[in-house]
C-alpha cells in the first residue's frame, strides 16, 4: 500500500505571510498616527505666546516670525455665563504694522469659531446648564496663521465681547503647527 501523498502547505504560507504584513501595516500606521495626529487631538501644542483677555477690552499679541514655520491661532475658554454662551469680535492680523488678515470670531461652543471657516476642533470642550445659567470650558482652534517673513513681529489684536452675564477666563494662544 502507497503512502498518502503529503498535503501541500503553500496555501498556509502565504495567508501567513500577508496576515504579517497586515499586522506590520497596523502598527506603523499606528505609530504615525499616534506620532503626527496626537499633538492635534491634545490641543495647541507648542505655544509660542499668549495673553489672557479681558471681555470688552481691546488685546494685542505680537510673536516673532521663525523661519518658514507656520502658527495656529487657538482660543481656551472657562467661564460662567446666565444667558447662554457667545464670544464676538474681530481679530486682526498684522505683520510689522501691517494688517495683513482678519477674522470674524463668533465662538458658540458649536460650530466654527469663526465665520471665515466651516470646520471646527475642539478639545476637552464641556458645556453644562443649571437652572438657567451654566458653564462652558475647553479649547478651541480658531484659524491658522500663514508664514511671514523670517524675524518679522506678527501681531493679533481685537476685542471680544460676550454674552451679558458672562464672566470667567479666556485666553488667545498662539502656537507652532505642522
Amino acid at each position: 500500500m502507497a503512502p498518502p501523498p503529503k498535503k501541500s502547505r503553500t496555501g498556509l504560507f502565504i495567508g501567513l505571510g500577508c496576515g504579517c504584513l497586515v499586522l506590520l501595516g497596523c502598527i506603523i500606521g499606528g505609530i504615525v498616527m499616534f506620532a503626527g495626529g496626537i499633538s492635534s487631538m491634545l490641543g495647541p501644542g507648542e505655544e509660542v505666546a499668549s495673553a489672557q483677555l479681558t471681555i470688552g477690552r481691546p488685546f494685542n499679541l505680537t510673536y516673532a516670525q521663525a523661519g518658514s514655520q507656520k502658527y495656529e491661532a487657538w482660543l481656551e475658554v472657562d467661564v460662567d455665563h446666565t444667558a447662554g454662551y457667545e464670544l464676538t469680535g474681530t481679530v486682526l492680523l498684522s505683520e510689522n504694522g501691517t494688517a495683513f488678515g482678519q477674522y470674524t470670531l463668533q465662538e458658540d461652543g458649536d460650530g466654527s469659531p469663526v465665520t471665515e471657516r466651516s470646520s471646527s476642533k475642539r478639545i476637552n470642550w464641556v458645556s453644562s446648564s443649571f437652572n438657567g445659567s451654566g458653564s462652558t470650558s475647553g479649547t478651541t482652534a480658531l484659524f491658522p496663521i500663514p508664514a511671514r517673513t523670517a524675524g518679522s513681529q506678527v501681531s493679533l489684536s481685537g476685542t471680544i465681547q460676550a454674552t451679558p452675564g458672562t464672566t470667567g477666563r479666556i485666553r488667545l494662544i498662539v502656537a507652532k503647527r505642522d
